[in-house]
């Protein structure tokens, strides 16, 4: 947060100084994340009369200058969707949809019928990976002491025995299939890496022999 404050000032600013954290993992590829400011239709508080501008302008100089960036196009479950302006972002950048995944976050705070159209019924907004809803973890959870690991358990409950998602293919449900869908997209991009580059070796070994 000292850093974040140190480049965007303490208001409801952005800037295109990127703030970056290192974490190191055994056994896990290598992998980088960028965490992007949303979408902003109209200025708030002290904010830049041009701050919808240069929020796009920031999204669009990440997801646009990698053709293998895979896009998270993350919106509210109970906002007006038709309507959504990151969706409508997202459709720019990426029109085929062939590398972007939704989101839909606050699941439990929306219509089921709404939600589960949204997972189901992917021709409106075409995302190759479809839509994932998940639950937030609320001021309400922090305050009860609830950990995101009970948080997710609570989601899985509130999914299994909600009427309307009986049937719903369940890998589209909750942060833990989250997880899964992201890591199988993950190991998807790397086998598609590894062909050309195993081919490369292949053909340099073939001229180191002769």
């Amino acid at each position: 947060m000292a850093e974040q404050d140190k480049n965007a000032g303490t208001g409801i600013n952005i800037v295109d100084a990127p703030v970056t954290l290192t974490v190191y993992l055994r056994n896990c590829p290598d992998l980088s994340v960028t965490d992007l400011p949303g979408a902003v239709m109209n200025p708030m508080g002290n904010q830049p009369h041009d701050i919808r501008d240069q929020t796009e302008k920031l999204i669009k100089s990440y997801c646009m200058s990698n053709e293998e960036t895979i896009m998270l196009c993350v919106t509210k479950a109970n906002d007006d969707l038709a309507n959504s302006h990151g969706l409508l972002l997202t459709n720019i950048i990426d029109p085929t949809g062939n590398r972007t995944m939704g989101v839909l976050t606050k699941s439990d705070l929306a219509k089921p019928q709404i939600v589960r159209t949204f997972i189901e019924d992917n021709n409106e907004v075409n995302f190759r990976y479809g839509f994932t809803a998940v639950i937030n973890k609320s001021k309400e959870d922090q305050a009860k002491g609830i950990s995101i690991e009970q948080r997710i358990t609570l989601a899985r409950t509130y999914f299994d025995d909600t009427p309307e998602y009986s049937g719903c293919d369940k890998k589209f449900l909750g942060t833990e299939n989250l997880r899964s869908n992201l890591s199988n997209i993950l190991l998807e991009k790397m086998k598609n890496a590894f062909g050309p580059i195993q081919g490369d070796l292949m053909i340099h070994l073939l001229e180191i022999e002769q």
